[in-house]
Protein backbone atom coordinates (compact mmCIF):
# COMPACT_ATOMS: atom_id res chain seq x y z
CA UNK A 1 0.00 0.00 0.00
CA UNK A 2 1.03 3.99 -0.45
CA UNK A 3 1.85 5.03 2.39
CA UNK A 4 0.80 8.57 1.68
CA UNK A 5 -2.74 7.37 0.82
CA UNK A 6 -2.91 4.06 2.89
CA UNK A 7 -5.06 5.63 5.88
CA UNK A 8 -7.79 7.27 3.57
CA UNK A 9 -11.11 5.60 4.58
CA UNK A 10 -12.79 4.12 1.70
CA UNK A 11 -16.78 4.13 1.49
CA UNK A 12 -18.03 2.21 -1.16
CA UNK A 13 -21.63 3.42 -3.06
CA UNK A 14 -23.07 1.00 -4.93
CA UNK A 15 -26.29 -0.52 -6.32
CA UNK A 16 -25.67 -3.58 -4.73
CA UNK A 17 -27.10 -4.34 -1.79
CA UNK A 18 -26.67 -8.32 -1.05
CA UNK A 19 -24.87 -9.12 1.77
CA UNK A 20 -22.51 -11.30 -0.07
CA UNK A 21 -21.91 -8.01 -2.35
CA UNK A 22 -21.43 -6.19 1.29
CA UNK A 23 -19.02 -8.98 2.05
CA UNK A 24 -16.89 -8.58 -0.66
CA UNK A 25 -16.53 -5.00 -0.71
CA UNK A 26 -15.13 -5.12 3.42
CA UNK A 27 -12.56 -8.14 1.70
CA UNK A 28 -11.28 -5.89 -1.08
CA UNK A 29 -10.26 -3.27 1.83
CA UNK A 30 -13.41 -1.03 1.75
CA UNK A 31 -14.17 0.89 5.26
CA UNK A 32 -17.61 1.20 5.26
CA UNK A 33 -20.23 0.35 2.43
CA UNK A 34 -23.55 2.04 1.57
CA UNK A 35 -26.05 1.72 -1.16
CA UNK A 36 -27.55 4.25 -3.23
CA UNK A 37 -29.46 6.54 -3.11
CA UNK A 38 -27.16 7.91 -0.26
CA UNK A 39 -28.87 10.26 2.05
CA UNK A 40 -26.41 12.95 3.30
CA UNK A 41 -27.75 12.17 7.00
CA UNK A 42 -26.36 8.83 7.51
CA UNK A 43 -23.39 9.54 4.84
CA UNK A 44 -22.37 12.22 6.65
CA UNK A 45 -21.92 10.80 10.34
CA UNK A 46 -20.37 7.68 8.64
CA UNK A 47 -17.66 9.40 6.97
CA UNK A 48 -16.71 11.92 10.46
CA UNK A 49 -16.84 8.45 12.53
CA UNK A 50 -14.00 6.96 9.86
CA UNK A 51 -12.10 9.86 10.27
CA UNK A 52 -12.22 9.81 13.80
CA UNK A 53 -10.91 6.27 13.71
CA UNK A 54 -8.23 6.99 11.64
CA UNK A 55 -7.53 10.20 13.96
CA UNK A 56 -7.25 7.33 16.85
CA UNK A 57 -5.10 4.67 14.71
CA UNK A 58 -2.65 7.71 14.42
CA UNK A 59 -2.48 8.78 18.19
CA UNK A 60 -2.20 5.01 19.15
CA UNK A 61 0.76 4.19 16.41
CA UNK A 62 2.34 7.50 17.51
CA UNK A 63 2.20 6.84 21.48
CA UNK A 64 3.05 3.21 20.51
CA UNK A 65 6.58 4.10 19.17
CA UNK A 66 7.25 6.81 22.06
CA UNK A 67 7.02 3.82 24.01
CA UNK A 68 9.03 1.28 22.51
CA UNK A 69 11.66 4.29 22.25
CA UNK A 70 11.53 4.31 26.17
CA UNK A 71 12.36 1.16 26.41
CA UNK A 72 15.43 1.22 24.08
CA UNK A 73 16.94 4.17 26.30
CA UNK A 74 18.86 2.73 29.26
CA UNK A 75 17.30 4.31 32.35
CA UNK A 76 19.56 7.02 34.00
Amino acid sequence: ANPATRDIPIIMITALHEISDMERGVESGTDDFLTKPVNKLELLPRVKSLLRLRHYKSELERTLAYLADLELKPPQ
